[in-house]
C-alpha cells in the first residue's frame, strides 16, 4: 500500500510521545537517585565523562589536550568536545553534557516510538497500542538511553545516528528513495566515532544499490575527511595518527604490547566477549540479517541487506564490548531496527513475538539503567575526593593513572601527566616498567602520585607512600605517592583534607587507619 493511504490515528501521534516521556521519567528518577546517593552533590556514572569537559575547556583556551600548550589525543571522539568547548567557562558547564545527551536522548526515544508507529501500520493485522507501547520501552531500554544520559558521553549521539541509518536502509529496502537525514547522519557518525564507520558505509551501499552512486561515493569520502584531518594534525605534533584513547583501550600500543601481542590479546578478548549473553544476541541478529540477504530475490535490496551485515560482523570482530554497555549499544539499535523490518511483516503473529523478543533482548540492558547510581556514587566517593585533594595542592604537578576529575578545572599551575596514556604519548608509547615511572615522574616534576595499586603494583623505592583512599567497588583504592624532597608539606595538606569523607571511605596514613568513633565519616589521625 503507498504510504499516502495511511492516516495517523491519535495513538500512532501519541505513542512517540509517550517513549519521550518514558525515557524522561527514568532520567529524573536516577537523578535523584544520584544526587541523593551522593549527599546532593551531582557526578556522572564514568569519570571518563570529566576528561571530555577538561579537554573542551582546553580547547576553548587554544589547546587541543589537557594541560594548557601541550597537544594530546585524549578523546576517542572528534566532534563531542568541539560541541561542549563553545559552553567552556559558564557557571553550569558541569551540566552541559547532560543537557545535551538528554537532548539526543529524547530525539532517540521519539525515533524508535516513530519507527514502531510506522511498522505497525505496514501491518494487515496492526499491533495494539500495548505490544507497541511494550516494543518502545523495549527498545529505549535496548539503546540503553537512560543509563548512557548519565554516562554523558558521546554514545547517546552514537545511538540516535545508528537508529536513523538503519531507517534509511530500512527506507531502501520498502523501496523507497533515502531522505537526507539519514544521509546527513552517516555523514556525521565518523565523527562522534570511529566504529560508526561501518554503519556509514551500510549506508553508502544502501545508496548504491538505488544507483545513487555519485551520493554514495560523496558520503565516503566527505564522511572521513574530518578524520583524515584530524589524523594529519596529530601527526604534525608528533603523535600517532589515531587518539591514544583508541590506541590504548585497543591495545595497539607500543608502550603496552607489540603487535604479535596485541593481536594475541585482541583474539583473547575476543573469546572472552562470547561469554556475555549480548554478545550472543548480536551474532544472532547478525544471523538473521545474512539469513534475510540470501533470501531476497532483488539484488539491489540483497546489497543494501549485505551493508547491514557486513556492519555487524565488523564490530564483532573488531570493536568493543561492555563498560557500562556503551561501546555496542549503537550497533544493538541498528541490527535489531533492521531485522525488525526484515521480519516483521511475515507471521500474522510477528507484533507478539517480535515484541517478546525485544523485551528480553532489553532485559540484558535494564542492568545497564539500574547501576548508574551505584556508579556515579562510586566516582563520587574516589575519583571526586582525589579531585578534591590535587586541586588543593596547586603548587604540585600530579600523576595519576584516572585522568578525568583530576583534570578537569585543575589550577593551570598544576600539571597532569596521565600514566594510563590517554593524554600522554610518553606514557603510551612505552613500556610501563619501574624506570619508565621514575622517569617520566622526574621529567613532568610531579610531586604527588594518584594510582590504582592493581594497575602498578611496583612502583619507585624513592616514593614515599603518603596514605591509600579505599572504599568498596571496582578499583578500591588509590594509593597516593610523594615524590618531592619536602614531603611533609603533602602529608600536612593530606591531614587537613582528609577530615570529612563520604560515609562509606576509609583514609589509611603512614599505615595506620583514622576512622571516627561511629564509624561513618572517617578522619584522618596525625600519626
Amino acid at each position: 500500500m503507498p504510504e499516502e493511504a495511511f492516516e495517523y490515528s491519535f495513538s500512532d501521534r501519541f505513542l512517540p510521545i509517550f517513549g519521550v516521556a518514558f525515557y524522561c521519567l527514568i532520567c529524573g528518577f536516577l537523578f535523584g537517585l544520584i544526587r541523593h546517593a551522593n549527599g546532593g552533590i551531582f557526578t556522572y556514572a564514568l569519570d571518563d565523562a570529566y576528561i571530555h569537559l577538561a579537554l573542551s575547556d582546553t580547547i576553548a583556551h587554544g589547546t587541543y589536550g589537557i594541560n594548557l600548550g601541550e597537544i594530546t589525543s585524549p578523546s576517542s571522539s572528534l566532534l563531542w568536545p568541539f560541541l561542549l568547548a563553545p559552553f567552556a567557562g559558564l557557571s553550569w558547564f558541569t551540566y552541559v553534557p547532560l543537557m545535551l545527551n538528554f537532548l539526543f536522548g529524547s530525539a532517540a526515544a521519539w525515533l524508535f516510538g516513530a519507527f514502531i508507529v510506522d511498522l505497525r501500520r505496514r501491518q494487515n493485522s496492526p499491533a495494539s497500542n500495548l505490544w507497541s507501547g511494550l516494543s518502545i520501552i523495549a527498545l529505549i531500554f535496548i539503546g540503553n538511553l537512560p543509563g548512557l544520559t548519565f554516562i554523558a558521553m558521546e554514545h547517546t549521539l552514537q545511538v540516535l545516528v545508528a537508529a536513523a541509518c538503519a531507517w534509511g536502509i530500512v527506507i531502501c529496502l520498502r523501496g523507497r528513495r533515502i531522505p537526507w537525514w539519514c544521509i546527513a547522519a552517516a555523514l556525521l557518525g565518523p565523527s562522534i566515532r570511529y566504529e560508526n564507520l561501518g554503519i556509514t558505509l551500510a549506508l553508502a551501499l544502501a545508496l548504491w544499490s538505488q544507483r545513487r552512486r555519485g551520493a554514495a561515493v560523496l558520503l565516503c569520502g566527505i564522511s572521513v575527511m574530518p578524520l583524515i584531518g584530524f589524523s594529519v594534525f596529530l601527526r604534525r605534533h608528533g603523535l600517532p595518527a589515531l587518539p591514544l584513547s583508541v590506541l590504548v583501550k585497543g591495545h595497539a600500543t607500543a608502550g603496552q604490547h607489540q603487535l604479535h601481542s596485541a593481536v594475541a590479546l585482541h583474539l583473547a578478548e575476543l573469546a572472552d566477549n562470547l561469554k556475555h549473553p549480548i554478545v550472543w544476541i548480536i551474532i544472532l541478529l547478525f544471523l538473521i540479517i545474512v539469513a534475510g540477504c540470501f533470501a531476497e530475490v532483488k539484488t539491489e535490496r540483497r546489497l543494501a541487506i549485505f551493508g547491514a551485515a557486513a556492519a555487524v560482523a565488523l564490530h564483532i570482530l573488531i570493536g568493543r564490548f561492555g563498560w557500562l554497555n556503551r561501546y555496542e549499544v549503537y550497533l544493538v539499535v541498528f541490527a535489531t531496527l533492521v531485522v525488525l523490518q526484515l521480519d516483521w511483516r511475515r507471521p500474522r503473529l510477528a507484533p507478539v513475538w517480535y515484541t517478546a523478543g525485544l523485551v528480553i533482548c532489553s532485559i540484558l540492558y535494564v542492568r545497564g539503567t539500574l547501576i548508574i547510581a551505584p556508579a556515579a556514587h562510586s566516582i563520587y566517593t574516589q575519583q571526586f575526593q582525589t579531585s578534591r585533594l590535587t586541586h588543593a595542592l596547586p603548587a604540585l604537578n600530579v600523576a595519576v593513572n584516572d585522568l578525568g576529575l583530576v583534570a578537569y578545572h585543575h589550577p593551570r599551575s598544576q600539571y597532569v601527566l596521565d600514566l594510563a596514556g590517554l593524554a600522554s604519548a610518553d606514557a603510551a608509547l612505552k613500556p610501563h616498567t619501574t624506570a619508565w615511572m621514575k622517569d617520566i615522574v622526574l621529567r613532568h616534576q610531579v610531586g604527588l602520585v594518584a594510582i590504582y595499586p592493581d594497575w602498578f603494583p611496583a612502583v619507585p623505592s624513592s616514593w614515599e607512600k603518603i596514605g591509600e583512599l579505599c572504599r568498596g567497588g571496582f578499583n578500591p583504592c588509590v594509593s597516593y605517592y610523594a615524590t618531592a624532597v619536602d614531603n611533609a608539606q603533602v602529608r600536612d595538606s593530606f591531614i587537613n583534607l582528609t577530615h570529612a569523607l563520604p560515609p562509606g571511605v576509609t583514609f589509611t596514613l603512614d599505615g595506620r587507619p583514622a576512622i571516627s568513633p561511629d564509624g561513618s565519616h572517617p578522619q584522618v589521625q596525625t600519626p
